[in-house]
């Protein structure tokens, strides 16, 4: 289940223009390489309620049924990337110790 939707935002991901995104983009990438890390065991250090926010941000970017449709041009991320801030706020403590573990893991390798 969650690599399938982790499968999902990626391919919507290479469709649209990071820029919306800003500086959140980094998070959301993170987000999804956590959620596939997660999936496969390797990493589960964090709070359930923290996984649901990021499980539901993903989600939220996945679904054709937006506030603001994707399609439409110039805004239609828009409220996919507030979403995704919102949850970067809410979680970043746990994001950063994610992406600290993830450099230890790629350096040990």
């Amino acid at each position: 289940m969650l690599q399938g939707l982790v499968s999902e935002a990626t391919e919507k991901m290479s469709t649209l223009d990071k820029r919306v995104f800003k500086e959140n983009w980094v998070y959301l990438l993170a987000m999804l390489r956590l959620l596939n890390a997660y999936a496969t065991k390797r990493y589960q250090e964090i709070p359930a309620e923290n996984l649901l926010s990021i499980i539901g941000a993903v989600a939220y970017f996945v679904s054709p049924m937006d506030l603001i449709p994707d399609f439409v041009a110039g805004i239609g991320y828009l409220d996919d990337a507030l979403i995704v801030r919102a949850v970067q706020r809410q979680v970043k403590t746990d994001l950063d110790r994610f992406m600290e573990w993830e450099s230890g893991v790629t350096r040990n390798v």
